[in-house]
C-alpha cells in the first residue's frame, strides 16, 4: 500500500533537514563558539590535525575512541578550512535521517494497527524538532555521533527481528555496533544482552539444534564487528605503546570522581577544572597528576622503569572508586537513584556548558519544541499499554526498553549530563509514540482501566522531569557558558562581546575566580593596560595559587609599560607557584636579557625540555644571539620555524626583529 506523503520517512527526513539548516546559518552568523573550539572540541581538532601531520594517535594508547577524529581529519582534507561547516553539515544531515528512522521504527513496533500512520509521523515530528540534539549536531564532539550510531543499530536491529532477509540487517547492526564503540563505549556492555534478545528464545531451544544454531549464528554475526573493533584498538594500543587496552584509558578516572563521595552526577566537582577557561581537555593530565601523587603517598607502587603505563593509572583510579563504593554501599546506592531520577529531567544538566544560554541567544533553539520532559513521561507510559501487541511486537518493545534501562544505567556510573543522555533519545520516541497510538485505541474501545494505567504512568513521568529534584532545574550554571563564550569572543578579536561576556559571568556568580582574569584578557585586547593590570591583580587574589595572572601582570609590564625589572618580579611569582611553566620561563629570560643580564636568562633556562614553548624557544634564540653563538642561534631559529612558523612570533614583535636579524646574520 502507498503511504501518504506525511508519513513516508524521507518526507520526514526533509521536514528536520530544514531548521538544521537555518541553525547552521544562524550559528555561523552569530555564536563565536562556531569558530573557536573549546574543551572537548579543541582536543578533537588538535588530535585531526595530528592525524593529518603524521603523528598518528599519540605515542600512548588510545586516550578517546578514534572514530571522531578521523571523521574531522576527513572533513579538514575534502573541505581545509572550511571544515568547520562540513563536519557540521554532516552532522545535522545525519540527524535528520534519524528523523526517517524513527518512522520506520514506529511501523516496525506497531505493524498495521490503527493509528500507525500518524504514531509514525508523530515520532519523525519529534527527532525533526528535538532542539538538543539540533544543538548537539553543531558541536564538534563526538557526541553526536555517538547518538547516531547507537540510534542506527537499534533501528537495524529491529529489522532484523522482522525482516525475512535478516541476515542482512544483522550485519547493518553489527557494523554499526562496531561503529559506536569506536564513537565512544558507553554501549559496550549493553550489546550482550542485545545479542540475547536478538536470538530470542530459540537461543535455549537445544531439542531444535537447527533452529538454536541459526540464533547463535545472528548473536555471534552481530557481536563479531565489535570484538573486530576491540581487537584491532586493542592490536593498536599492544603495538605503540606495549599496553594491551582494548578501550580508552581514562574511564577509571572519570568512574571515581561520578561516584565518589560528594559526586552528584552532574559534572565534574575537582576545582582544578575550570568549564569555560579551558581550551581544551584536562582530564588526560589530571588523571596522571593524581596517579603520581597516589605512587608519591605510597598508595600505589609507581613504575619501575619512570615510564608511565596508563593502564596502571586507569586500575588506579578504579580502585579508588571501589573501594569509596564497597566503604559506604548505602551512600552508592543512594547517589545511584538521584542520577536515574536525573536521567529523566527536562533539564539538559550541564557538564561544561549551559543549554539555557544557548537558547536565549538562539531564536531557532526557542521556536522548536522538543523537550526531554515530553519524551520521557510518554516513553513510561509505553509500560501500560504495549503489552497489548501480538508476542513478536511485544518483544521488539522490549528490546527496546532493555536497550534503554541497560544504556541508562551505563550511563548513571558516570554522568548524566544531556550530551551523554541524548542515546535515550531514540528509543524514548519511539516507545513514546507507539505507546500514545495504542493509549488512543483502549480509549476509543473504552478500555478505560488500561487507558488510566497509561494515564497514571505520564503524570508520573512528568513529575519526574519537571519537579526540582535533587536541585536540578534551580542549578544556576550559566556563568559557565558566558565563560566560553568570553574566551571563544577573545580569541576571534571581539573584545567589546568578550567584556559583557566576562560582566555576565560576574553577575551570575559574583566572585567567580576567573571573572576578573576573563575581564582582563578582553580589556588588554581593548588597550585598556591599567584596567587589564587592576583585573589580572583581582584574578590573582581570588587564584592564589594559579600562575596565569602573575604571568599577564608580566606581559604587561614588560610588553606596554617598558619596565623588564617588574615583570621579571611577576613572572618569578608565577614560577613560585608553577615552577614548570615554561611560558614564565620563557618570559621571564626575555625580560632578564632586555636587562643585560644574558648570563641570568641563561640560568632559569639550564635544562631543555621537550616541546619547549614559544616564550623558551625565542628566549634561546635572543641568548644564543647575544653570546655570538652562530650555531645555536641557526639551531633554534630552526625550532622556531619548524614547530610555530613565522606568523606565531607575531605577539612578540620586538623579539621577532632581534630574531630576523640574527637570522639575517647567518
Amino acid at each position: 500500500m502507498k503511504l501518504p506523503l506525511w508519513q513516508r520517512p524521507w518526507f520526514w527526513f526533509a521536514v528536520a533537514l530544514l531548521p538544521r539548516l537555518i541553525y547552521l546559518y544562524e550559528q555561523s552568523a552569530t555564536s563565536p563558539l562556531f569558530y573557536v573550539p573549546l574543551q572537548d572540541a579543541a582536543d578533537a581538532v588538535e588530535d585531526a590535525n595530528a592525524l593529518l601531520r603524521g603523528d598518528g594517535f599519540g605515542p600512548g594508547p588510545l586516550f578517546k575512541a578514534p572514530f571522531y577524529l578521523i571523521f574531522l581529519a576527513a572533513t579538514m582534507v575534502f573541505a581545509g578550512d572550511a571544515y568547520l561547516w562540513l563536519a557540521r553539515l554532516i552532522q545535522h544531515v545525519a540527524g535528520a535521517l534519524l528523523a526517517a528512522l524513527a518512522v520506520d521504527g514506529v511501523r516496525r513496533v506497531l505493524g498495521h494497527r490503527s493509528g500507525v500512520g500518524w504514531a509514525a509521523a508523530l515520532a519523525g515530528a519529534l527527532v525533526a524538532v528535538y532542539a538538543p540534539m539540533v544543538r548537539l549536531e553543531n558541536r564538534l564532539i563526538l557526541d553526536f555521533f555517538a547518538l547516531f550510531f547507537q540510534s542506527a543499530m537499534v533501528w537495524a536491529l529491529l529489522r532484523a527481528k522482522l525482516d525475512p532477509d535478516r541476515r542482512r540487517w544483522v550485519l547493518w547492526a553489527g557494523g554499526l555496533a562496531a561503529l559506536a564503540i569506536l564513537t565512544r563505549p558507553t554501549v559496550l556492555p549493553v550489546l550482550p544482552f542485545l545479542a540475547a534478545w536478538l536470538a530470542g528464545a530459540r537461543l535455549w531451544k537445544w531439542r531444535d539444534r537447527a533452529k538454536s544454531r541459526r540464533a547463535l549464528e545472528r548473536a555471534g554475526v552481530f557481536l563479531a564487528f565489535p570484538a573486530m573493533a576491540l581487537v584491532l584498538t586493542m592490536a593498536r594500543n599492544v603495538a605503540v605503546s606495549g599496553e594491551a587496552l582494548v578501550l580508552p584509558w581514562q574511564g577509571g578516572y572519570s568512574f571515581y570522581y561520578a561516584n565518589t563521595e560528594g559526586a552528584n552526577g552532574r559534572y565534574f566537582l575537582q576545582s582544578s577544572i575550570v568549564a569555560g577557561a579551558a581550551v581544551g581537555n584536562p582530564t588526560q593530565s589530571l588523571a596522571v597528576r593524581g596517579y603520581l601523587e597516589g605512587v608519591r603517598a605510597g598508595a600505589v607502587r609507581g613504575p619501575e622503569d619512570d615510564r608511565i603505563r596508563y593502564g596502571a593509572v586507569n586500575d588506579y583510579w578504579f580502585d579508588r572508586a571501589t573501594r569509596e563504593i564497597a566503604d559506604d554501599p548505602p551512600r552508592w546506592l543512594g547517589l545511584m537513584l538521584r542520577k536515574a531520577l536525573e536521567l529523566t529531567s527536562d533539564r539538559e544538566i550541564f557538564n561544561f556548558e549551559d543549554y539555557t544560554v544557548q537558547r536565549e541567544r538562539s531564536l531557532l533553539l526557542r521556536l522548536l519544541p522538543g523537550r526531554f520532559g515530553w519524551l520521557w513521561p510518554m516513553a513510561l507510559g509505553s509500560l501500560a499499554v504495549l503489552w497489548n501487541l501480538g508476542r513478536g511486537r511485544r518483544r521488539l518493545a522490549g528490546g527496546l526498553w532493555l536497550y534503554a534501562a541497560l544504556l541508562g544505567g551505563a550511563i548513571g556510573l558516570y554522568y548524566t549530563s544531556g550530551r551523554m543522555r541524548m542515546p535515550l533519545m531514540f528509543p524514548a520516541v519511539l516507545l513514546g509514540a507507539a505507546g500514545l497510538a495504542l493509549a488512543v485505541e483502549h480509549a476509543r474501545a473504552k478500555a478505560w482501566p488500561r487507558f488510566g494505567a497509561w494515564a497514571a504512568l505520564v503524570v508520573v513521568g512528568l513529575a519526574m522531569s519537571w519537579g526540582d529534584w535533587n536541585g536540578v532545574r534551580s542549578e544556576n550554571m550559566r556563568f559557565a557558558e558566558f565563560e566560553r563564550l568570553s574566551n571563544a569572543s577573545y580569541r576571534l578579536g571581539e573584545y567589546e562581546n568578550a567584556l559583557a561576556f566576562a560582566e555576565d559571568v560576574e553577575r551570575e556568580r559574583p566572585g567567580y575566580p576567573t571573572a576578573p582574569q576573563l575581564r582582563a584578557q578582553a580589556l588588554y585586547g581593548l588597550g585598556q593596560f591599567d584596567g587589564a593590570a587592576a583585573a589580572y591583580r583581582d584574578a590573582a587574589e581570588r587564584m592564589p595559587t594559579n600562575p596565569g595572572p602573575h604571568v599577564n601582570l608580566g606581559v604587561i609590564a614588560l610588553y606596554e609599560r617598558g619596565a623588564p625589572a617588574e615583570a621579571v618580579g611577576h613572572f618569578r611569582e608565577a614560577l613560585e607557584r608553577d615552577p614548570n611553566n615554561g611560558k614564565a620561563a620563557g618570559l621571564a629570560a626575555i625580560a632578564q636579557i632586555r636587562l643585560g643580564r644574558v648570563e641570568a636568562a641563561a640560568q632559569l633556562l639550564a635544562n631543555e625540555r621537550p616541546d619547549e614553548p614559544l616564550e623558551i624557544l625565542v628566549a634561546r634564540v635572543l641568548i644564543a644571539r647575544e653570546r655570538a653563538d652562530a650555531a645555536a642561534t641557526e639551531r633554534y631559529a630552526k625550532a622556531l620555524a619548524d614547530r610555530f612558523g613565522p606568523g606565531a612570533l607575531e605577539r612578540l614583535s620586538e623579539e621577532l626583529e632581534a630574531l630576523k636579524a640574527a637570522k639575517a646574520g647567518l
